[in-house]
């Protein structure tokens, strides 16, 4: 995705403050700071996070769950009713990881012939979430993933909002597990080598593989290399996420 068509001088500024924070947050008072901060970046009305235990694709057993602006209603039901494990947004968040409009989920599943067996749906849609976005991330070393859901009642598709989604979620992530003291030291004894802590530098600075093969005279090929190596070493299911650990490990600086 090509971000700098979608970002203005002061989306850009406002971004890179809040990475910069979310490798310094300790705890849920500074975690709710950092969605104030987001909505500033992307509009929605509602938001909730959690972590759970991946039983099986698409199953999780939750771990904590933390209600930023739901309904406390809905919330509640939520949890109470054991709806994750048939809300087929919780259950493709936890399968394929990543990011996902929920539109397209549900009217994938209506041409299929799908209907939500309990009435949650309706209560969702009475309290105004009707559609939104949810960015799973999954720890690969460990059955565990997080999930960050965002909604509204007129929250459509948007290229820039999936592009803030994607550049912040992995460090929304590391600093969610950080709080709740899940997966407390996910890069124990991390050593990354001269040339992979070069690429890395470059990766943050948000140089292509093209690029960076320029910048140190290198194939593209081993850039690739040197990006699988760094990703399987600091357990990231992408190059964003792995920047995030690389800087909550102390590996690269912020700045």
């Amino acid at each position: 995705m090509e971000y700098k068509q979608l970002f203005s001088k002061n989306d850009a500024i406002a971004l890179l403050e809040m990475i910069h924070q979310t490798s310094s947050c300790s705890n849920e008072n500074e975690f709710r700071a950092l969605m104030n901060s987001l909505r500033s970046l992307i509009s929605f009305e509602y938001a909730f996070c959690g972590i759970g235990k991946i039983v099986a694709p698409g199953l999780i057993e939750p771990g904590i769950a933390v209600n930023l602006y739901y309904p406390n209603v809905a919330f509640e039901l939520y949890i109470a009713r054991k709806e994750y494990l048939i809300d087929p947004i919780a259950r493709r968040a936890f399968t394929e990881f990543g990011l996902q409009y929920w539109g397209d989920t549900i009217k994938e599943l209506i041409k299929k012939g799908y209907k939500h067996p309990t009435d949650y749906r309706d209560i969702m849609i009475d309290f105004g979430l009707v559609d939104g976005y949810t960015y799973s991330v999954r720890n690969l070393k460990k059955p565990e993933g997080s999930s960050f859901a965002f909604a509204g009642r007129k929250m459509k598709r948007d290229k820039r909002a999936e592009a803030v989604l994607e550049l912040v979620a992995p460090h929304l992530h590391e600093a969610l597990t950080r709080i709740v003291n899940i997966n407390a030291n996910p890069c124990p004894d991390v050593r990354l080598s001269p040339r992979e802590h070069e690429v890395i530098k470059w990766l943050k600075q948000g140089k292509t593989t093209w690029e960076i093969s320029v910048i140190l005279c290198i194939s593209e090929r081993t850039v690739k290399f040197h990006i699988c190596n760094i990703m399987h070493k600091l357990n990231a299911t992408t190059r964003s996420h792995a920047i995030a650990v690389a800087i909550e490990q102390g590996l690269i600086d912020v700045e």
